[in-house]
């Protein structure tokens, strides 16, 4: 094999390959990045088995063939390499010259036969696209309810269910739920549960990107398709809980409530910083108090102080008074870019929903559920 290849491209290829380049030792061969030249093409493929990731960049073939390098080791050199057309040579299986001006490394390289198969994604029971503004907006906001549960594993994940033209993500621990939808130009109807990782990537390499994405589901495997990435991870197996059991009916909500979110947030903030003062480990608990056009929020933390906003709302509806956990009602707050949030309650020990009152953007919906807590008076 011989390329020459800007560094440029050559950096883009291997950053990204990295990011599915197992950390552990298992197998040494998947610590690898397996590059391939062939038709002015550089290709890097990376797995560790969760997920693959496959990316190719142009350059110069002078000779076509394939080699693994070592993944943290090529990335780190590739870095400091200088910004000029980067030479890369292998008469061996398991060597590599790397040049660049007038110097020359040398890198002990894995054995390309020994790389496992990478997933085949060309059909599946589900596909389509989806643009990747909504894509982005959808995992960012969704990958709050996400639990840190290691026993219950679909709970460390994303629900991720295609249904009549549209796609929904769903994340709950089981203390509140985060639920997103968009648009889905496609075919075919189902559901599949994604480890958070995978949804992490996927959003990392979402970055800048405004075209359509292409998405392909099967029985094992879900395929992402972002400009020149293809991006393939398994699926995590189980049967998520009906969400929509735990979604109150309109009927239910007792109160509709304009409130500002900056506002809210700041005021969040105060009893989460005083919190942290008391412990890191402790709950952060915010008492909000409705009341005809005003909302207090308070906290009170023993032996270090207390906190109290008071500001302006819009309310219909029942005065109610209910307390929660702070992190998760801030949380929420975060991801909505809107300037105003309707918050509905169904009563003081009984779930309410958060949601932005009107989506500037118009590409996705977004509805939050948080239990309160309840505390002794």
């Amino acid at each position: 094999m011989k390329i020459i290849c800007r560094k440029e491209d050559l950096l883009y290829g291997v950053q990204t390959a990295s990011r599915a380049v197992s950390s552990k030792n298992e197998l040494p061969i998947l610590s690898g990045i397996y590059l391939k030249a062939e038709n002015n093409s550089l290709t890097f493929k990376a797995t560790d088995q969760e997920i693959a990731i496959e990316v190719s960049v142009f350059c110069e073939v002078e000779e076509a063939g394939e080699i693994v390098v070592p993944g943290r080791y090529f990335n780190d050199l590739v870095k400091i390499l200088s910004d000029v057309p980067i030479i890369l040579e292998s008469y061996q299986p398991e060597q590599l010259i790397v040049k660049d001006n007038s110097s020359e490394t040398l890198i002990r390289c894995l054995d390309p036969a020994d790389f496992p198969a990478m997933p085949q994604n060309t059909s599946g029971e589900i596909s389509g696209k989806i643009s990747a503004k909504a894509l982005r907006k959808l995992i960012k906001q969704v990958s709050i309810g996400i639990s840190n549960d290691e026993v219950r594993q679909i709970f460390s994940g994303i629900l991720v269910e295609i249904e009549k033209n549209q796609v929904n993500m769903i994340a709950t621990d089981t203390h509140r739920l985060a639920l997103g939808s968009a648009v889905f130009a496609g075919d075919g109807q189902g559901m599949v549960i994604l480890p958070s990782r995978t949804m992490q990537e996927v959003l990392r390499m979402l970055a800048g990107v405004e075209e359509l994405i292409e998405i392909i589901i099967s029985k094992n495997q879900v395929y992402f398709k972002i400009l020149n990435i293809i991006l393939t991870t398994r699926i995590i197996s189980g049967q998520y809980p009906p969400y929509r059991q735990v979604l109150p009916a309109q009927n239910l909500f007792k109160n509709n409530i304009v409130i500002n979110r900056q506002k809210m947030l700041a005021a969040l903030e105060k009893g989460l910083l005083l919190n942290r003062e008391a412990s890191r480990n402790k709950t952060s608990i915010m008492t909000l108090k409705f009341s005809e056009n005003n909302l207090n929020l308070s906290a009170v933390v023993p032996d270090i102080g207390r906190t109290k906003d008071d500001f302006a709302i819009n309310l219909e509806g029942e005065e109610m008074q209910s307390s929660y956990n702070a992190r998760y009602l801030a949380d929420a707050l975060k991801v909505i870019d809107e300037d105003e949030i309707l918050m509905k309650m169904t009563g003081p020990t009984t779930p309410a929903i958060i949601e932005p009152l009107v989506d500037e953007e118009g590409i996705s919906n977004f509805l939050y559920l948080i239990l309160p807590v309840r505390t002794i008076n």
